[in-house]
Formats: structure tokens, C-alpha cells, sequence
């Protein structure tokens, strides 16, 4: 699907639902308030203690990258294994989501939710 980045206005004809806005917290980075990450239902942002581990997401539309502090990359890479773009394009359905737990600017949290079909 096409995407776009607006400054300056709306165009109604390029989004569904509602507008979210999220504050951003670290200036120079875009980042957000991370308030949870998750592969699927397993949460890499809390600690058992229930401390957030991970405290921000850096928004880049400019990347295909992800980055992770380095203490939690092993257990990411451990979660998405490697393997062929075909092979996840023809079983999507196996790769569990990534989810954002973010606070929005009205102090809710919201799931954004990607998928391999996303």
C-alpha cells in the first residue's frame, strides 16, 4: 500500500479512523514515551520487576531498520528468526506482530500494531 508524510495539513482522502497524537519526548530524536514492547503476547519492555526496560521509541521514516538497546537485541533476534522474505510473504500468518505500547498526547495507551501485512 502507498504511504505519505504530511507537514502543513490533512488530506482525508489518505487515512481511516481517528488521528493520534504523541507528544514527542526526547527533542532531536522523534521519540516517543515507549510504554511496552511486545513480539506477539510476550513483552520485552517490562522487567519482572515491572520496570520498563526499553523507555522510548525513535520514529524514522526514512529507515528500514530496527534498533534495540544492546542488552535486549539477543532475545529479539532470538523471537524473530532469520529467514527468507518468501517464506514469510507465503506464511505470514506464522510471524507474530510487533507491538508499540505508546502514551498518546491525551495520556492513553495505544497499540500500534505491525504485521507482516502492514
Amino acid at each position: 500500500q502507498p504511504s505519505a508524510i504530511l507537514w502543513g495539513g490533512v488530506d482525508k482522502s489518505l487515512y481511516q479512523g481517528p488521528i493520534r497524537m504523541f507528544p514527542v519526548v526526547q527533542a532531536h530524536y522523534w521519540a516517543l514515551e515507549l510504554l511496552d514492547f511486545r513480539i506477539g503476547n510476550h513483552s520485552l519492555g517490562i522487567s519482572s520487576s515491572g520496570r520498563r526496560k526499553v523507555k522510548r521509541l525513535i520514529v524514522d521514516s526514512g529507515t528500514t531498520y530496527f534498533t534495540a538497546p544492546s542488552a535486549l537485541y539477543p532475545t529479539i533476534a532470538k523471537r524473530l528468526q532469520a529467514t527468507e522474505c518468501a517464506e514469510v510473504e507465503k506464511n505470514a500468518e506464522r510471524y507474530a506482530p510487533l507491538v508499540f505500547v505508546l502514551k498518546s498526547a491525551s495520556g492513553k495507551k495505544f497499540e500500534l500494531e505491525v504485521t507482516q501485512e502492514t
